[in-house]
């Protein structure tokens, strides 16, 4: 299992706890280990310039393209707002 390169998110343990509470005792709600892996992808990102393959959780590509579109949208409304000064 591979862990994530930015957050270090990796595999994640529980229990699996059966929804019929009713019947006889042994039956009642079993509760059983279980684990849960997250959503980490092998992708090719631009890091520092560098083309780099890094493991990455889909949340954190998720957040980093944002993080990304709000840069752009925000960069082209300053640097016209200098040029008209």
């Amino acid at each position: 299992m591979t862990k994530c390169d930015q957050c270090g998110k990796g595999r994640q343990f529980g229990r699996y706890i059966r929804h019929k509470a009713t019947g006889k005792w042994a039956l009642k709600a079993p509760k059983k280990p279980r684990q849960w892996a997250a959503n980490v992808q092998r992708k090719r990102l631009v890091i520092d310039g560098k083309r780099q393959v890094v493991n990455i959780c889909t949340r954190c590509l998720r957040t980093m393209h944002k993080v990304e579109r709000v840069r752009k949208v925000k960069e082209p409304r300053v640097e016209a707002e200098v040029a008209a000064s």
